[in-house]
């Protein structure tokens, strides 16, 4: 009787926290789903396969794809980086994971809907017992920044050849 009457105390205050943990858990992941940009967990497996198995909701704002689409197919992200930024993007993960160095990057991805757009990557990296690799990090849309650098760039193109041109 005193067995079953511990093993329902023990059953109930198992149940408890796993309910407290859950709605933390929640509370947590709302949290970060209003944080600009794109939070996230990118994941190297000892078999060489890469997943993200924590990506907040605004990776489709950033890379018009639904996280729970990609969480094991991080191909398709990959596959969204601009053809002249994807080799260099993929040789700084690869360096990142051999020399533990934090991760950062700055590319362009190619949307259906909205063209053209900016990001910047930021990560660190963590390698676990099990031999994985783990980066924590955040993307954001850099686009208005670049756009602003690039008119920038032609103002000043344009005020030295009117200068030139007027010696």
């Amino acid at each position: 009787l005193m067995t079953y009457f511990l093993t329902g105390i023990f059953e109930n205050l198992k149940n408890e926290a796993y309910q407290k943990l859950e709605r933390e858990q929640l509370q947590f992941v709302k949290h970060i789903n209003q944080v600009p940009g794109v939070v996230y967990q990118l994941r190297h497996s000892p078999d060489g396969k890469f997943s993200l198995p924590f990506i907040s909701d605004s990776l489709s704002d950033l890379f018009e794809l639904i996280p729970d689409e990609i969480k094991n197919d991080f191909a398709k992200v990959l596959e969204s980086i601009h053809p002249d930024d994807a080799v260099l993007f993929k040789l700084s993960i690869i360096e990142s994971l051999n020399t533990l160095e934090n991760w950062s990057f700055e590319g362009r991805t190619i949307l259906p809907r909205k063209g053209l757009r900016w990001f910047s990557a930021h990560s660190k990296p963590e390698r676990l017992d099990d031999g994985s690799t783990v980066w924590h990090g955040y993307m954001t849309d850099i686009t208005d920044r670049k756009n602003t650098e690039q008119e920038f760039i032609r103002a000043k193109e344009q005020a030295e050849y009117a200068s030139r041109a007027k010696s």
